[in-house]
Order: structure tokens, then sequence, then C-alpha cells
């Protein structure tokens, strides 16, 4: 007849897989936990503490006191794991919380103008980085896109279309009737250059002496307010540092000599005659494209000033 193992040994070889079953599932809510699962962790937890429960309750036929001895084993491991799983909830509630503010890709040295940044200084607070990180969108372009920001060419098309308008109700003996607020977009503002020897002061302020051949304002258009508006917010918001304020009035200094070039320029085309403006479109003819000409050479390029911008938000986020 075969051997039949013991009772006592069935019960041992029982009661070690229930204390491996345990370890398993303690070591599992650990390695759940840490990955942020924490359902399942609590899960495994559970389950541990469970088979744990029933290998002392109903397997162990010792004293007493002899099965509170062998519980301690278990009890003590029962408690790291949840002193680890409390660890690495706080841990990851923390890189959490961190990474909230936001993360971009360093710059690189050799190219300033890349709007990617990295993670912040912990002394950057959440709102002024974002502050920060909407001001290096909107600068840290190629210049074609700054150029578009600021609607240069639309502005230069739409002012030669205004300034035709002007000559024919000049010619037509209507000059005074003309009003440049009823061709500008948007809020209505306008452009103005006080020319040399073409002002004078008055008690409410400098009154702007513009003769018929004369070209001192522009029209504008609701790109370019925009633009403007922001960058102007820029400037005097609280949350950037003066670090970055003091390029940054330097790129909206070039933004505004190119739209004092742009009236110059028109000034000085129609003082040589209106046909510059007339024939500016007649494709093939002598005055085809030579103010557009006139202005892309006289132009101030911006993305010199742009990169130092975007140089000096880098260095305050300390990301290089």
């Amino acid at each position: 007849m075969a051997d039949h193992p013991h009772p006592e040994t069935r019960k041992s070889v029982l009661r070690g897989m229930l204390n491996t079953i345990v370890f398993v599932c303690v070591m599992v809510a650990i390695e759940r936990a840490w990955d942020e699962h924490y359902i399942g962790a609590v899960i495994s937890f559970m389950m541990g503490i469970g088979v744990a429960v029933f290998d002392y309750e109903f397997l162990s036929e010792q004293s007493a006191i002899h099965r509170r001895s062998m519980m301690i084993p278990i009890i003590g491991m029962v408690i790291s794991a949840l002193a680890f799983i409390s660890f690495a909830i706080w841990w990851n509630y923390g890189k959490e919380k961190q990474s909230e503010v936001g993360q971009i890709s360093k710059i690189p040295a050799d190219a300033p103008a890349s709007t990617a940044l990295k993670e912040p200084n912990p002394q950057v607070f959440q709102v002024q980085f974002a502050k920060i990180k909407q001001l290096s969108d909107f600068i840290g372009k190629d210049e074609d896109s700054l150029r578009k920001d600021f609607d240069f060419w639309n502005i230069l098309s739409k002012n030669i279309s205004v300034q035709n308008i002007r000559i024919r109700l000049r010619n037509e003996g209507r000059l005074e009737t003309f009003k440049y607020n009823f061709y500008t977009e948007g809020d209505g503002s306008f452009i103005m250059l006080a020319m040399e020897g073409k002002y004078h002061f008055t008690p409410t302020g400098p009154h702007i002496d513009e003769g018929p051949h004369d070209v001192l304002f522009l029209v504008t258009t609701k790109k370019y307010q925009d633009s403007q508006n922001e960058i102007i917010g820029y400037i005097n918001s609280p949350l950037i540092p003066e670090s970055i304020k003091t390029p940054l009035a330097e790129y909206k200094k070039i933004v505004d000599q190119n739209f004092e070039l742009m009236i110059r320029v028109l000034n000085k085309r129609m003082n040589e005659g209106d046909d510059f403006f007339i024939k500016s479109q007649d494709y093939g003819g002598p005055y085809y494209g030579i103010i557009n000409n006139d202005y892309a050479e006289a132009f101030n390029f911006l993305k010199p000033k742009a990169d130092v911008v975007v140089l000096e938000i880098a260095k305050y986020l300390k990301t290089n």
C-alpha cells in the first residue's frame, strides 16, 4: 500500500504555499503602487491579508502565544508594504504636481530662436511659467512668421490702396473729405509719424501738418492690433521679469521702427509722383512693385532681436 503523507506534513506544505502567496501578493501590491496602479495595489494587498488571516485562523493549531509569534514576520511584512505603498503614492503625487508646470525641450546653444523650453526652476511659479511660455511661443519663430504676426506686407498693400483713394479725392478737389479713420480695421487705430518739419505743438498736443502730397499716417489691421496688444501685455505684465522685458522692449522698438520706415517710403514716393501708387500693380510697367522693393530693402530684420528675448527666457528658467 502506498504511503500517504502525514497530515502535519501536508499542513506544513500548504502553510508554506500560503505564506508564499502572501509574500507574492504583498510584492505585487508594492509594484502596482510604484507604477501608480493604486486600485491593483489595494486588491493585491487585501488578497495577501486575507490569505494570512486564513492561515492564522484555520491552519494553525498551535497555542495562542505560538500563533502570535508565527504572525510576527507576516505583520512586519504587511506594515513594511503599507509604508512603501504610502511612500509610492506620495512620491508619484509630487511628480504629478511638478509636471503640471509644463515641459518643453531645452534650447540648444546653436539654435537660440527655438521656442522649446525645459522644466522650469522650482522657484518659477506655475502661473509665471505659463505666461513666459506664451511669450516664448509668441516670439520664438522664424523671420517670416514674425513679420506675419504684425501683418507688415498686408498693411503696406492696404496703405497703397488707401493712398490711391486719397490721390483720387485730391485730383477731384475733395481731399478734405478724406479721413484715415474710414479705412482702418479693428479698434480703428492708425500709426502716425511726427516727421521733421511736419508738425507743430498746440495746447492740446502736437498737430501733424500733412500736405496734399505727404504721407504721415498708416491705417492698420486687426492682426497688427492684436499683436501689438499682446506684446504690450507682456511688457506690462508683473509676471515677466525685467531681464526679459528689456530685450522685449527692444524687439517692440524694431517693430515700430519698421512701420516708421514704411511711412517714410510711402511719403518719399508720393512726393516723387502719383504713378508710384496708381501704377504700382501694372505688371511689367516701370512703377510695378517699386514701393514694395523700397520697403523690403529698408526693412530691419526682426529675428536677431527676437533671439535675444528667447535666450533671456532660457537663462531665467535656467534651461541652458
